[in-house]
């Protein structure tokens, strides 16, 4: 399993929202308000964690780059990190 995030500016929400919905219908995915830096100037930042496979890099990269056209955004961040074990209780 794999552990995605997409660290981008917390704006247009409800749209975002609606992106995430449409492409994971099925599947949980978390939204994390923060603060962030980008050039030196402080923001509302958002955190976007989804826990997959590598079979979804596709669907991540989709949902950023439509975050940062939606947004008008210069960057959006993508990380993956491999997870040795989850549990669902």
């Amino acid at each position: 399993m794999i552990l995605w995030r997409i660290y981008t500016e917390r704006k247009n929400m409800a749209d975002i929202l609606k992106y995430a919905i449409h492409l994971f219908p099925h599947n949980g995915i978390t939204f994390l308000h923060s603060l962030g830096i980008w050039q030196g100037s402080k923001e509302d930042s958002l955190i976007i964690e989804y826990i997959g496979t590598a079979d979804d890099e596709i669907l991540i990269n989709s949902l950023a780059l439509l975050i940062k056209a939606y947004n008008k955004q210069e960057a959006v961040l993508i990380t993956s990190q491999e997870l040795l074990t989850h549990k669902l209780i």
